[in-house]
């Protein structure tokens, strides 16, 4: 197996129309944990139950942030995408991503269908590797 250790999960290209095309990647465990660190914080509160002081710890997330997060990592790069005002290329930056994924329903559906069929392939290919060496024993 030929790895590139410079880029692990470089993304895969989907063609959405003729003219556009996107470039997506399955969001790692690594990007994952980064992810919900700045999503996440940690609240305690100190309450008197029955005269005994008791502390009661909880996580709250950002959701919303986690969401436009996790996309962002996802969408690598994309071509084709015109600004109708303009006529020209709309850029790949996590505003236009927002922006995108909160608003046009046909790009948000290719690309939530779009990361689901690159995870299935993902699994595909990580049981054929688990299933190989179990036939050459």
């Amino acid at each position: 197996m030929l790895i590139d250790l410079e880029n692990l999960n470089p993304g895969t290209w989907f063609d959405m129309t003729d003219e556009v095309k996107v470039c997506l990647r399955v969001c790692d465990t690594e990007a994952m944990r980064k992810i919900r660190l700045k999503t996440t914080t940690k609240k305690n509160e100190f309450k008197k139950i029955d005269g005994k002081h008791e502390r009661f710890t909880w996580e709250e997330s950002d959701d919303e942030m986690q969401m436009d997060m996790i996309y962002d990592y996802c969408i690598v790069d994309w071509e084709g995408i015109i600004d109708k005002k303009t006529g020209l290329g709309v850029p790949c930056n996590s505003e236009n991503k927002k922006l995108l994924m909160g608003k046009h329903l046909q790009f948000a559906k290719f690309i939530s269908d779009s990361l689901d069929l690159l995870r299935r392939q993902i699994e595909g290919e990580a049981s054929q590797e688990q299933e190989e060496p179990e036939k050459n024993c």
